[in-house]
Formats: structure tokens, sequence, C-alpha cells
């Protein structure tokens, strides 16, 4: 978010390129790994709470 808001105040385009870079790295080197291992840890659990909850919005 701090990256979009410095995008529309600057005018600088290069900030939104950075903020499509920053969530695609969030989402393969924090989110992925996390859900692996919560699934593993919960099961069926986990699993079932993934389908009533949105990931990002």
């Amino acid at each position: 978010m701090l990256l979009a808001g410095i995008a529309l105040v600057s005018g600088n385009p290069w900030f939104l390129v950075l903020l499509v870079i920053a969530c695609f790295l969030t989402q393969k080197l924090a989110i992925e790994p996390e859900e692996r291992h919560l699934a593993l840890r919960f099961g069926k659990k986990y699993r079932d709470y993934q389908k009533r909850v949105r990931r990002w919005f």
C-alpha cells in the first residue's frame, strides 16, 4: 500500500512496477510456503478455512 501511495503522490509509474513485483514476491516467498505449512499442520480445518476466506482482498 505504501508503494501505491508513493506512486500516486509522486506520479512515478515505476513505483507501480515495484508494487507488482513486491506482491509477486510476497506471494511466492511468504504466503505459499506458509499455506503449505498450515495445511500440513491443521489439515482439513485449514483447507475449509481457505475456502471461506479470501487471500488478498
